[in-house]
């Protein structure tokens, strides 16, 4: 018995030992499959992050070159060039390059004048920050051979697309709606469409004038600049365009409409809700500047030169102003033009010549300016009985 107990153990042992020795098999063959694929993974990581090291170093690591170039060489002339097309206001492009000029010089050698230089243009608020670039090298003039600090500002010019209007100030805006570093006298820029009524201060310069009625008075702006092929030229009676009213863009009065544009001559063209947000039967937008290409093309006007047009619902309306208040030198054109005939009197109303005590007749009855006309309708029956009842009592009435 004990020696069959001693053999037993002697198994166990052994069986015991294989199943540790069959583990760490198990987990050695298991990291060497698993290898490959780990190291493939950190190669992925890697890779990108060394192309995107490359990426923002090397401009970095030119402009240290440059400058250092620069500085062994800090006597050179100093060339500073816009990639892109100058402002189209006299004297901007001319200002900034000042302000760019004024940086270099003062420290032509330091090795930070490109971050500063690229900061004093964003701050100009005439450029994106997202879009713009500043480097600097030798170049040679191809001409003269001689070489010189070439300085490039890369990055688009915001341009005055419109003005808005704040108070007696008009201040220019670009497409995007941010606030250019320039503002007039109310009325000074003519070649500008003015949007007023949008109730909110101005914000700084560089930063997006707030507001949903600022967006819905851009947005139109944009569609009347818009053609059907871009190389055209600008609609011809886009300069009878004056302003654009966005006070009640949002609806917040029912009795008024949402957006009414202001001709030259002061009449009004009721647009409607802003663009995107027709309702009902008000027609779109392009329909709207159809309309307008059609008053424009029977009367050389969009406004239909005077009064109020109204061109946000499918049958065009036209509202001509009030005429002037009627009275005895003057009477009302309109007036008599539909049958009736105006007299105009000071203080009681006139008596009948032939019956002094019979009012005569009249309606309706309108008080303007502290004076009274009276329409006389141009019937028979009203007289014949007011004749026939100044005849029963041509003495008039017995006191």
């Amino acid at each position: 018995m004990a020696r069959q107990s001693k053999k037993n153990n002697t198994k166990a042992k052994t069986k015991s030992k294989r199943g540790s020795g069959d583990g760490d098999d198990d987990l050695h063959f298991g990291w060497s499959d698993a290898r490959p694929y780990v190291l493939g993974f950190l190669a992925i990581i890697a890779l990108p992050a060394i192309i995107i090291a490359w990426i923002i170093g090397m401009p970095k690591l030119k402009a240290y070159a440059a400058e250092a170039t620069v500085a062994a060489n800090h006597n050179l002339p100093i060339q500073i060039t816009f990639t892109h097309e100058p402002c189209i206001i006299d004297g901007v492009d001319q200002t900034v390059l000042e302000q760019a000029y004024a940086l270099v010089q003062s420290n032509p050698i330091d090795h930070t004048v490109l971050t500063t230089l690229r900061q004093a243009m964003i701050n100009s608020a005439w450029f994106d920050s997202n879009a713009l670039r500043v480097s600097r090298d030798l170049d040679t003039d191809p001409e003269s051979g001689e070489t010189f600090d070439h300085i490039t500002i890369d990055g688009p010019i915001r341009q005055p697309y419109a003005q808005i209007r704040a108070g007696e100030v008009d201040y220019l805006v670009d497409i995007t709606g941010t606030r250019l570093p320039l503002s007039v006298q109310a009325g000074q820029v003519k070649i500008l469409i003015t949007i007023t009524g949008t109730g909110t201060p101005p914000p700084k310069p560089g930063t997006i004038w707030p507001g949903s009625n600022v967006a819905d008075g851009l947005a139109l702006v944009r569609l009347l600049y818009t053609t059907a092929n871009p190389d055209d030229d600008p609609r011809p009676w886009l300069d009878q365009v004056k302003t654009i009213d966005v006070s009640n863009a949002d609806g917040a009065r029912r009795d008024l409409p949402r957006i009414v544009i202001i001709s030259d001559r002061d009449n009004r063209i009721i647009w409607g809700r802003p663009i995107g947000q027709e309702f009902g039967v008000e027609i779109p937008p392009h329909e709207k500047m159809r309309l307008l290409d059609l008053e424009y093309a029977e009367r050389r006007r969009i406004d239909h030169a005077q009064g109020e047009l109204r061109i946000n619902l499918p049958v065009k309306t036209v509202q001509p102003p009030p005429p002037p208040p009627p009275t005895a030198d003057h009477p009302s054109p309109v007036l008599e033009a539909h049958g009736f005939e105006s007299v105009g009197y000071a203080s009681s109303p006139p008596q009948s010549p032939k019956c002094p005590a019979c009012p005569t007749f009249r309606t309706p009855q309108t008080r303007i300016d502290r004076r009274f006309f009276v329409i006389y309708p141009q019937r028979e029956a009203p007289k014949r009985a007011m004749r026939s009842r100044c005849q029963a009592n041509p003495k008039g009435p017995s006191t």
